[in-house]
């Protein structure tokens, strides 16, 4: 049996729909390459325990929000860990044209300081890709040297694009706001050193240089001007990728009997050169060295729309394995790989089973030995809840109150055995295998090749959490409470996200919902805040929340607070378009925020179907005063607070007398105090413990007892603490605070009139955590 001195390769499925959408990371033994990156896909690595700061390369295969909404907060990640390191790191992304475009309007919330990060575009199969370095080190435009494909060390990667005739640019696209307006905002976002109030510690010299150096950078690429929509389907890309090529292992038996000595010699044979013998003879690594192997090949097919398959039909023929080697990609810099090992699916089951695509597909099989298909797409796979560590916390939680504290709902279930039945009558010369989370493939060693499923994390009982809870409280089941129904005039307080600065395993980022008479109110939007949506309403009841959104608020453009705001309202549209035929109107979301939001929506438009309008939420460190659109009944006051530069937090109050005030991020804020006088419930940020004031002052941040503090001044009825440090596990020391304080945890409901009965469950929480 022949064997390899090769490194590992692995494909590893991480999402496959629902919280995480599909996606893949190609793992190496030194580096890894992620394969699209939506939403909540730093929270799922971190869930999941995996070193985030191997991978290497992103791949995109459109420019969907599924595909590419996770790469803002992922790279804000690595660029604070980094900064914790005293490292920096190189950051490739790759992907179809317009993604320069894309991060271009990202430019408010990202940091590169620390990060190199380099954008390449795809074009058409055969033109050299348009790179783009936003690193201040190099030129922003760098040519590149090869035709069409990445390479490196590891893997050579060729792109496919799939670009339907509707998608062509429209030059009469209108701004929302002027062009002048839109570089004002840059330059006064840009500097760390203006601040809402007076409070605000003034940015070294080296930050306000490091944040105008991006701006200028950045303006190189292309003026906002040129920046035009995409009017149709984005393209998308396919991918053919090849391993690097192995040389084989030195057969020691080989090398006695030919006299070479051990040692360098043969060390030089190993490593494919020919040597001479002290005698003169000439041994080629042939004669003692087992054949090597090429490299392995693998395809990542997305073909989302029938449209898209059209185009997937012209250029089959690409795809096909003798063409690919005959169009000379590699051009004879690396041995031509071998045959297609697997094909991983990202195409929606509408496709999969089109009698075109199944063509192709067959062609692309029709090769000696069984390969592997795995179809990773949500139309096919489970709809299962990944977040399991958070899970068991709520179903723990779920004892004290069942209607208070919700366990995740998961009710979009997939027949994965049809879905399988399916695919083998038409792919069943290949095995075939419907993605879940982690399961993977092995392409090296060949001695593991084939799927491994031992990763896979295991459902959570629900059952056994909530009776090893209730053994933990003393309960039984007669004895869980139930709060009343909510009053058809009143508020219902959801929260969606209850963390800070990144996404965590027990809590995601920033969000919270009012639900007002059947409207919704959204505070803050931070990311995966649609999939924390998902698990809350549930998949059939999800559409019509969506069309409640009437207002979304955002306190400021730290990417924590507001990374989740365009997939919700991408969702809201595509909700309204499906009911499109019941003739109900699509009323735009209102907006309010900082200036540099409209500007970052305004561009997006580009690439998404989305309504909003846009209320500024600062306006020269006054209370701004407006009456959402859609909620007449409402009265917001948009209060400047002692955070980052322009940020603020809300004071909502409705014509029946109640009255609910948020902080955003912020220091103790008098202000806010005053506005929020009398409120019914202050959710307040209580991002550090009191042993850490120092760094809450740093960094514009409130401890716990500071934010009780502020409710105290403010008289408020209720105060819900939140906003936690991820370093903070589940529960604080409630012990000596006031008796109106209650702890807030992901997917927890209340009605703001009951409220007052929240802070009784404090005594139950500290049994069931007493262990954490």
């Amino acid at each position: 049996m022949v064997s390899y001195n090769i490194d590992s390769f692995k494909i590893e499925v991480l999402g496959t729909g629902g919280e995480i959408t599909p996606s893949f990371v190609l793992v190496s033994t030194s580096a890894s390459y992620l394969f699209n990156c939506g939403e909540g896909m730093q929270r799922f690595l971190s869930e999941s325990d995996k070193k985030f700061m191997n991978i290497k390369a992103i791949f995109l295969n459109s420019l969907n929000w599924d595909s590419v909404g996770g790469i803002p907060g992922l790279f804000l990640t690595f660029s604070q860990t980094c900064a914790q390191l005293t490292t920096e790191k190189n950051f490739d992304v790759l992907g179809p044209p317009g993604l320069s475009r894309w991060f271009y309007s990202s430019r408010y919330y990202m940091e590169r300081e620390v990060v190199h990060l380099n954008v390449t575009e795809f074009g058409e199969s055969l033109s050299p890709p348009k790179q783009l370095s936003l690193d201040s080190a190099h030129d922003l435009v760098t040519p590149h040297e090869q035709l069409g494909f990445y390479k490196d060390e590891n893997i050579t990667v060729v792109p496919l694009i799939l670009a339907p005739l509707s998608n062509t640019l429209n030059e009469n696209i209108v701004y929302t706001t002027p062009l002048e307006e839109r570089r004002m905002h840059l330059s006064h976002l840009l500097d760390p050193t203006r601040s809402s109030l007076q409070e605000a510690a003034v940015l070294p010299n080296a930050a306000r240089r490091q944040c105008h150096s991006f701006e200028k950078r950045v303006s190189k690429i292309f003026s906002p001007s040129t920046v035009v929509p995409f009017n149709g389907s984005l393209p998308s890309l396919c991918y053919i990728v090849k391993t690097k090529s192995h040389r084989g292992n030195l057969d020691n038996s080989k090398a006695d009997a030919l006299s070479i000595p051990r040692g360098v010699c043969r060390g030089r044979l190993a490593n494919g050169d020919s040597i001479t013998l002290a005698n003169g003879t000439v041994v080629t690594p042939d004669q003692c060295v087992s054949p090597g192997h090429p490299g392995h090949v693998f395809l990542v097919i997305d073909c989302p729309t029938k449209a898209h398959l059209e185009e997937l039909v012209k250029k089959k023929n690409f795809l096909h394995l003798n063409t690919f080697v005959d169009r000379n990609y590699f051009e004879g810099s690396l041995e031509t790989g071998g045959p297609v090992e697997c094909i991983i699916h990202l195409s929606p089951r509408g496709i999969i089973l089109d009698s075109r695509y199944v063509e192709i597909m067959q062609r692309l099989t029709d090769t000696p030995g069984r390969g592997q298909h795995i179809f990773i797409n949500e139309t096919f796979c489970d709809d299962r809840i990944i977040f399991n560590k958070l899970l068991r916390i709520q179903c723990k939680l779920s004892v004290l109150d069942e209607s208070v504290y919700k366990i995740p709902l998961r009710d979009g279930i997939v027949s994965v055995e049809n879905s399988l039945d399916a695919v083998k009558k038409l792919y069943g010369n290949w095995d075939c295998c419907i993605g879940e989370p982690l399961l993977s493939f092995t392409l090296v060693p060949v001695r593991r090749k084939g799927l491994q499923k031992s990763a896979i994390p295991k459902p959570v009982d629900v059952q056994k959490e909530k009776d090893s809870a209730r053994d933990a409280l003393g309960l039984t089941d007669s004895s869980v409470s139930s709060m009343d129904s909510s009053p058809k005039d009143s508020v219902v307080a959801v929260a969606l996200g209850t963390g800070s600065s990144l996404p965590g395993k027990l809590r995601n980022v920033s969000c919270y919902v009012l639900e007002i008479m059947g409207d919704l109110l959204i505070l803050d939007c931070g990311e995966g805040s649609y999939g924390q949506m998902l698990r809350h309403y549930g998949s059939a009841r999800l559409p019509q929340m969506l069309r409640s959104v009437q207002c979304c608020y955002v306190s400021h453009m730290h990417a924590d607070h507001h990374l989740g705001l365009l997939r919700i309202l991408i969702e809201k549209k595509k909700a309204h378009v499906s009911q499109s035929d019941c003739g109900c109107l699509s009323p735009a979301v209102q907006v309010v925020g900082p200036k540099a939001l409209h500007v970052y929506l305004d561009e997006m438009k580009h690439f998404y179907d989305f309504d909003f309008v846009f209320s500024p939420n600062f306006e020269s460190c006054e209370v701004v005063e407006l009456t959402p659109l859609g909620l007449p009944h409402l009265n917001f006051l948009c209060v400047p607070v002692v955070h980052s530069s322009k940020a603020t937090g809300c004071v909502v109050s409705h014509k029946s007398g109640w009255k609910i005030v948020y902080s955003g991020d912020t220091r103790p804020c008098h202000s806010l105090v005053v506005n929020g006088k009398n409120a019914d419930l202050l959710i307040h940020e209580a991002t550090f413990l009191p042993e850490l004031v120092e760094d809450a002052k740093e960094k514009k941040h409130s401890t716990t007892l500071e934010a009780v503090k502020v409710g105290q001044d403010m008289h408020a009825k209720v105060v819900m603490l939140s906003h936690f440090s991820q370093r903070i596990k589940n529960l604080i020391d409630l012990r000596d605070f006031p008796a109106n304080v209650f702890v807030a945890f992901d997917n927890m409901r209340f009605d703001l009139a009951q409220a007052q009965r929240l802070p009784s469950y404090r005594a139950s929480l500290c049994r069931l955590f007493s262990d954490e």
